[in-house]
C-alpha cells in the first residue's frame, strides 16, 4: 500500500510539473501574442505615416498643378501655330459638313498662305532688334516671344486684374535692368499701371493686343492680320528694330 501511495505520489508530482510547463507554455504564448499586438500597433501606426505621407503627397501635386494653370496660352499670336489651329478647325469642319469639304479646304489652304506671310514679316521685321525683351503685367505673349527670339516678363496678371506696388516695383526693376525703351500694356486695359512704372522710368508705354478682342480705338470688323501687324509695329518700336 505504501509502495502504491508512493507511485501515486510521485505521478502527482509530475502532473503538477507538466502542469507547471503548461502554464509557462502559456505565459510565453501570451507574451507572444502581447508582442504580436504591439507589431501590429506599429504597422498600423506605419500604415497612418504612409496614408499622411501620400496625402501630403497628393496636395503638393495639386499646388504644382495649380501652379502650372497659372501659364496662359495664347497660341494664336504666334502666326505659325495659328497655322495648326486652321487645319484643326478644317478637319473639325468637314467631319460635321463632309459635303462641302472642298470648300474647307480651300479656305484652309488660303488662309495658311497667309499665315505664312505674316511670319515671314514678323522674321524679317524683329530680326535685328537693340533689346529683344517685353515687359508687360499680361501673361500673355509666351507664344510671340518663343517664336521670334524675344524674351517675355509678364506678370501672370489678366488684362482687367488690379497689380500690387510690389508687382509694379518688379516691372520697373526688369525694365531698368533690361535697359527698355517701352513697356508693353495689352490694349483692352487702361494701362494705368503701366503708365506708373514708365513715368518713373522715363520711357513710353505701347500697345500689344492680345486679340482676346477688339478694343474701343478699333474699327468694326477689324481683323486678325490688322491685330497682328499692329502688334508687329508696336513690338518694332519698343525693341528699337531696324
Amino acid at each position: 500500500h505504501d509502495e502504491h501511495g508512493d507511485e501515486d505520489a510521485a505521478m502527482h508530482e509530475e502532473h503538477d510539473e507538466h502542469g507547471d510547463e503548461d502554464a509557462a507554455m502559456h505565459e510565453e504564448h501570451d507574451e507572444h501574442g502581447d508582442e504580436d499586438a504591439a507589431m501590429h500597433e506599429e504597422h498600423d501606426e506605419h500604415g497612418d505615416e504612409d496614408a499622411a505621407m501620400h496625402e501630403e503627397h497628393d496636395e503638393h501635386d495639386g499646388h504644382e498643378d495649380e501652379h502650372n494653370h497659372e501659364v496662359i496660352v495664347h497660341t494664336w499670336l504666334d502666326p505659325v501655330a495659328a497655322i495648326g489651329e486652321v487645319h484643326a478647325i478644317r478637319n473639325a469642319l468637314i467631319e460635321a459638313d463632309p459635303a462641302n469639304a472642298s470648300i474647307y479646304e480651300e479656305n484652309a489652304k488660303e488662309y495658311a498662305l497667309m499665315l505664312a506671310d505674316l511670319d515671314e514679316e514678323f522674321s524679317e521685321g524683329l530680326a535685328e532688334c537693340k533689346t529683344r525683351t517685353i515687359i508687360t503685367l499680361h501673361n500673355a505673349y509666351d507664344e510671340l516671344g518663343k517664336r521670334y527670339d524675344i524674351e517675355v516678363f509678364g506678370l501672370s496678371l489678366t488684362h482687367h486684374a488690379e497689380a500690387s506696388a510690389s508687382e509694379i516695383a518688379t516691372m520697373i526693376g526688369l525694365a531698368r535692368e533690361r535697359g527698355v525703351a517701352a513697356i508693353f500694356a495689352d490694349d483692352l486695359s487702361d494701362a494705368r499701371h503701366e503708365r506708373v512704372a514708365a513715368e518713373e522710368l522715363g520711357i513710353e508705354v505701347l500697345p500689344l493686343s492680345t486679340l482676346e478682342g477688339l478694343s474701343k480705338y478699333d474699327a468694326e470688323g477689324t481683323t486678325y492680320f490688322e491685330k497682328m501687324r499692329a502688334n508687329l509695329e508696336s513690338v518694332r518700336e519698343g525693341l528699337e528694330c531696324r
